[in-house]
């Protein structure tokens, strides 16, 4: 069950970086901040 919340918080977190990568007009072209990486990198590697 606990597994479940953290999963649900991992998508919102995702979600949330996502939304402001578009936002910040070229989005997914650009490189990801150090910040982004590392939090990209702890979810893959869980």
């Amino acid at each position: 069950m606990e597994s479940l919340l953290i999963m649900n918080d991992v998508t919102k977190l995702l979600s949330g970086v996502m939304s402001r990568l578009a936002l910040q007009g070229d989005g997914p072209l650009r490189e990801p901040s150090p910040r982004q990486q590392g939090i990209l990198y702890a979810v893959v590697n869980h």
